[in-house]
């Protein structure tokens, strides 16, 4: 009976022209306090609950959440040196060649970023130091990836 009570609840908020909707959810690869990590925190607070975001250390462990879960967007973080594997990328493209997948490092060379880009990565991006670049890039995702106003 609560069950159908809660069916009726549903059916009545979309009938008064409510829209249901989920958070956005992003999956976010990269250590801890890393460049993705911080940018996605930043976005996190400022859109509070409209997304929700996973975070992992690891290319390893994000393959069974990408197996089973469904992510609006994929956030890899790197570090000056430190590549991202193409195979990763590849398994990325093949499994869902829709999913924006966003780098986000510091320091990265222009040849490093038009490389990658070319290995199914949507963007790449240095994160800025300066509070105003910060801001321009979080709106950036906002809109770009996420489709917040």
């Amino acid at each position: 009976m609560q069950s159908q009570t809660m069916v009726d609840t549903l059916l009545h908020y979309q009938t008064t022209q409510h829209e249901v909707c989920c958070p956005a959810q992003i999956l976010v690869i990269d250590r801890s306090n890393g460049p993705a990590q911080l940018l996605m925190d930043t976005l996190g607070r400022l859109l509070g609950e409209e997304i929700a975001v996973t975070e992992i250390t690891d290319y390893p462990s994000a393959l069974p959440l990408l197996d089973y879960s469904c992510y609006d967007l994929v956030v890899i973080g790197l570090e000056d040196k430190q590549a991202v594997s193409p195979t990763f990328l590849t398994y990325l493209r093949n499994r869902q060649p829709d999913l924006p997948i966003l780098l986000i490092g510091c320091g990265m060379s222009r040849q490093y970023m038009e490389f990658i880009e070319v290995n199914g990565v949507t963007e790449a991006i240095n994160l800025p130091h300066r509070a105003y670049e910060v801001k321009q890039v979080t709106e950036h995702v906002a809109t770009q990836f996420l489709h917040f106003a």
